[in-house]
């Protein structure tokens, strides 16, 4: 067959674009990081890394998830412990009107701290997290108790997802904490304060002695409520430990499948440079001769 000049340019032409295509290709790789950015780079891989990418992608979420659901019960926590707290002084007290040597002075003077204290914890009754009422199950945007005395919200749980088909109850269950009457809607958290008010206001000093009991069973409801509400915690950051690892697990995994291997790359592109300017270099010499080269 007759090689003509024409064959050999086209020859050179194609050989030279399949380095161009190359070079853009190794270009690409290096500049992004990336070996495989679509599906026709390595279709073996290219379904691992899609899954790997969906995975993390959920990993992530659930991750946001527990870190805000730590976030809320962490603030749940912080005030029960001062209800807590409240509560203790107020037993404290207690214990000292009970005492017959009080003069109905002293009982007022008692009084007045009691009254303070029950009146704040009728306001963080209503405590909210953000816009979120903390104590009426999934009714958080309304308040528990909305001056009434009588209770209105549920016991349903307020749930957040930290993982597949893995539903968790970040709530407290405000019925149980304040002895909710489930027919009535009346509390035994607010009948015990009362009555601890009242029996100091009589100076009855045997009702107020029986205020003790009362109040060491709201003391009692609270420290359950905060035990359960601890575990739970300590739940959700040993789940968010747990994601924050599989994250970087996975990651690892998808950089090893997905990213370039730079020196190879480099080394390569170099290569193909070398190969794309010789070609330059013998197409040169493949059309240099001209009709005025055959009339010299």
């Amino acid at each position: 067959m007759r090689i003509t000049n024409n064959i050999l340019s086209s020859n050179l032409l194609s050989n030279l674009q399949k380095s161009s295509n190359k070079m853009i290709d190794l270009q690409n790789n290096i500049s992004t990081g990336e070996a495989i950015s679509k599906p026709s780079d390595d279709p073996s891989k290219i379904t691992a890394i899609l899954g790997l990418k969906t995975n993390i992608t959920s990993m992530e979420q659930w991750k946001d998830n527990a870190s805000q659901a730590l976030d809320y019960m962490s603030s749940v926590e912080s005030v029960t412990a001062n209800m807590t707290s409240m509560l203790q002084r107020l037993r404290g007290l207690a214990v000292q009107g009970s005492n017959q040597t009080n003069s109905p002075e002293d009982l007022g003077e008692i009084k007045k701290e009691a009254d303070q204290i029950i009146e704040q914890l009728g306001v963080m009754a209503n405590s909210q997290v953000g816009s979120r009422y903390i104590f009426s199950g999934t009714n958080t945007d309304t308040a528990p108790w909305p001056g009434t005395g009588l209770w209105t919200g549920n016991t349903e749980s307020l749930s957040v997802e930290l993982g597949a088909n893995v539903s968790f109850d970040i709530s407290i269950n405000g019925q149980q904490l304040f002895g909710v009457n489930s027919a009535t809607g009346v509390s035994d958290f607010f009948t015990a304060l009362n009555n601890f008010s009242t029996a100091l206001n009589n100076g009855d000093y045997a009702a107020v002695g029986n205020s003790i009991s009362d109040l060491d069973s709201l003391l009692s409801s609270f420290i359950d409520g905060r035990a359960e509400l601890g575990a739970k915690i300590s739940r959700v950051e040993t789940i968010n430990n747990n994601l924050e690892t599989s994250i970087i697990n996975a990651q690892t995994n998808l950089s090893n499948l997905r990213d370039t291997d730079l020196a190879a790359a480099i080394v390569d592109y170099n290569s193909t440079m070398n190969t794309y300017r010789a070609a330059l270099s013998v197409g040169a010499q493949i059309i240099q001769p001209s009709l005025v080269d055959f009339l010299r």
